[in-house]
């Protein structure tokens, strides 16, 4: 399967992100059959403690990402590992620190759809399996799939509170603000554990108030507010694209 030849950005004539269209490119360089790109095994204290594999690539382009390398140039970083590699590395890590909460993070997981459901399959169910995703690529189908594991809970990232802000800060088109919140409703009619995780950084406190109120009453959703690591890169990402934190603390 070929490699674009200059670079990995899917624009309109905006210069807008496609996220359907740039999983679909994305897919080419980080999925290969079974097998997907992760560039990091970690312990973090996330959670109360927890597993991670940092899988490679995004279809979103968010300027406030702490992930920065790996996002940017995913033909350059990690490496190809079988659903039954990583379930190895995790569990390795999950006996030497007595923990049975794993995850996937760094990219979005949801790219490379075969692997995932490979590896969901191979978990001991007495481990918690946290899937944390911005959710445009959860389908009704997915979440029928992802609704088969008893032990899986999902964590869905807001990028924004709203279809324009969502535009702004992740180089995308409206519509993706509207596939996350798809998403939600797929996973709450399938019955799938799951919590959103919601970016105010770049929202009004109207906006904020707004949304939540709008997810608690239709779904009866927990909503976290999301803190964001302010890296130099991130910071230096934002003033590039000439956003504002309006509330950098969350609420």
């Amino acid at each position: 399967m070929g490699h674009p030849k200059k670079g990995l950005r899917i624009t309109t004539p905006r210069g807008i992100l496609d996220p359907p269209k740039r999983a679909e490119l994305l897919r080419e360089v980080v999925c290969r059959g079974k097998k997907r790109k992760y560039y990091r095994f970690r312990y973090s204290r996330h959670y109360g403690g927890i597993v991670t594999a940092d899988c490679v690539g995004c279809n979103l382009d968010c300027a406030f990402c702490w992930v920065n390398q790996p996002r940017k140039k995913p033909h350059l970083i990690g490496r190809f590992y079988s659903p039954e590699e990583v379930v190895e590395r995790l569990m390795k890590i999950s006996r030497e620190k007595g923990i049975k909460r794993v995850r996937l993070s760094g990219g979005e997981p949801t790219l490379c759809k075969e692997h995932l459901l490979s590896l969901l399959s191979l978990i001991e169910e007495d481990i918690m399996f946290i899937l944390e995703t911005n959710g445009t690529l959860i389908d009704e189908k997915l979440a029928e799939e992802l609704s088969r594991f008893s032990n899986l809970h999902v964590r869905v990232s807001i990028k924004a509170c709203t279809p324009q802000k969502f535009k702004e800060v992740t180089n995308s088109t409206e519509d993706g603000f509207r596939m996350q919140i798809k998403a939600i409703e797929n996973l709450f009619r399938e019955k799938v554990s799951f919590h959103v995780s919601l970016v105010t950084h770049f929202c009004s406190e109207e906006e904020v108030i707004s949304l939540i109120h709008n997810l608690r009453r239709t779904f009866g959703v927990e909503v976290e507010l999301e803190r964001l690591e302010l890296y130099e890169h991130v910071l230096r990402e934002i003033s590039k694209r000439g956003l504002k934190l309006i509330n950098p603390l969350g609420l």
